[in-house]
């Protein structure tokens, strides 16, 4: 129970200030502009860019903390199954992209996750 108002108080105090984090940033300039900057395997990209789209995903959904929440539990599931059917290397690569999406569009969001 602590946990879910620990959290709840989290998702409220971002959900407040995530109308001021997009102030100074270029939305032409997608985390996906510089993936040859990243140190991702070429083999690994896809869940690169699989982070990415799913980070995108919960930016839409980021005024719902109900969502969020299960964005973000979704978000670790994939993970576990990305390590557990495929390769360690591939599941750090997609939570890499999944980081660097949400630290280059929301970064309220990212202080407090991260």
């Amino acid at each position: 129970m602590f946990r879910l108002i620990i959290l709840s108080a989290l998702i409220f105090s971002f959900a407040c200030g995530c109308s001021c984090s997009s102030i100074g940033h270029d939305d032409s300039t997608t985390a996906t502009d510089s993936i040859d900057n990243i140190a991702v395997a070429p083999r690994d990209s896809a869940a690169y860019l699989r982070g990415v789209a799913d980070a995108a995903s919960l930016l839409e959904v980021v005024s719902d903390s109900h969502r969020l929440h299960d964005g973000l539990l979704e978000v670790r599931a994939r993970e576990t199954q990305i390590r557990t059917t495929e390769r360690q290397e591939a599941a750090d690569a997609y939570i890499k992209g999944f980081r660097h999406h949400i630290q280059f569009h929301n970064d309220s969001l990212a202080h407090i996750l991260f």
